[in-house]
């Protein structure tokens, strides 16, 4: 809850998601740091709202979130909405389609704010991101986040997104050659304001992606979550006008991305760089990724699973029900980042 010391430096997890093909109709997460933790596997959530403000929608599954209202809830004074991990084998991670991106205050909410300590104001304009590459910090991480026509809060920096620390953007590191985009595939198309008019992403960092109306077009619920979708088939050249693209189209390079508007990938965080050279017989990325977190097979269709539910009828509420209404519980990951907040 708000007011209580371990807000300020520690996690506490909402809604842990460790299975494959989980669907959620009309939920609420609510929590701070790390509020929903998709560990793996696939899931969709539809006509939800997810609350927090450091890093607070992460990891590594491959989880859509659709028709949803992603709050920044501002109890801190700056932080990220998603920090994933996905494995550099998966296709993807965390999608964005049809959301709204608010900047609303939790104060005086029972579920997370009974003692009426949250910030009343929410965020401040520009002192939040989209998302940062927890993958930076993980072996085969490859962090996968991509946002389609959400309509977004000025709380959302210009730059829209972030580097996980310092240590990601110095050359010397020995891992991605100071780049970020080796370890990251984050990616908008038709970013709006509230109002739904189209905003400037002129400022956004040189390492992220503005997708054509042809690449955001494949990120439908059935391709997302099939394993039959050629997500990155033969790729597209650089030069590509249609397509534009960011990498060399070379096979046998070991860093090189499909497609080739992702760039060139960073090989050097993962044993023997045995996850991206599984295919080919000299070093290189597979021609189309697998999706080593899915724990069953085949195509999924969580708009199907959806329409077969039968659900019990609903309860009148008693004076401290909450439907709907995931509670968070604490569950440690790592030390918010004071450091680069703001």
């Amino acid at each position: 809850m708000t007011g209580q010391s371990q807000t300020v430096n520690e996690p506490a997890v909402a809604l842990l998601l460790q299975g494959d093909e989980q669907v959620f109709n009309n939920v609420q997460v609510l929590g701070y740091q790390d509020s929903l933790y998709t560990k793996g596997g696939r899931s969709y959530f539809t006509n939800s709202t997810v609350s927090g403000d450091v890093d607070f929608i992460f990891a590594n599954g491959t989880t859509v979130l659709n028709n949803s209202t992603i709050n920044m809830d501002g109890d801190h004074s700056g932080g990220d909405i998603t920090a994933a991990s996905t494995d550099k084998r998966t296709s993807n991670g965390l999608v964005f389609l049809n959301d709204t991106i608010t900047a609303n205050s939790v104060k005086g909410n029972p579920a997370i704010d009974s003692m009426n300590a949250a910030n009343a104001n929410g965020p401040a304009a520009s002192s939040m991101t989209l998302g940062r590459p927890w993958g930076w910090t993980q072996t085969g991480g490859d962090a996968s986040t991509v946002f389609i026509n959400t309509k977004m809060a000025s709380a959302i920096k210009p730059v829209g997104w972030s580097a996980w620390d310092s240590t990601e953007t110095t050359v010397t590191n020995n891992k991605n050659n100071g780049n970020p985009a080796e370890d990251s595939r984050f990616a908008e198309y038709n970013s709006t304001n509230l109002s739904g008019n189209p905003i400037s992403t002129a400022s956004r960092v040189t390492w992220s992606h503005q997708l054509v109306a042809s690449q955001a077009s494949a990120y439908t619920v059935d391709n997302i979550f099939s394993e039959s979708y050629p997500w990155y088939g033969d790729g597209y050249s650089a030069t590509d006008a249609s397509n534009p693209g960011t990498g060399s189209a070379n096979p046998s390079d070991p860093n090189y991305s499909w497609p080739a508007y992702w760039g060139d990938r960073n090989s050097n965080n993962e044993s023997a760089n045995d996850l991206v050279s599984a295919t080919f017989p000299t070093p290189g990325n597979p021609s189309g990724y697998t999706d080593p977190s899915w724990t069953l097979g085949g195509n999924w269709d969580p708009t199907l699973q959806l329409s077969t539910l039968v659900l019990p009828p609903v309860p009148e509420p008693g004076p401290a029900a909450l439907l709907g209404v995931l509670i968070f519980a604490p569950l440690l990951r790592r030390p918010r980042r004071d450091s680069l907040a703001g």
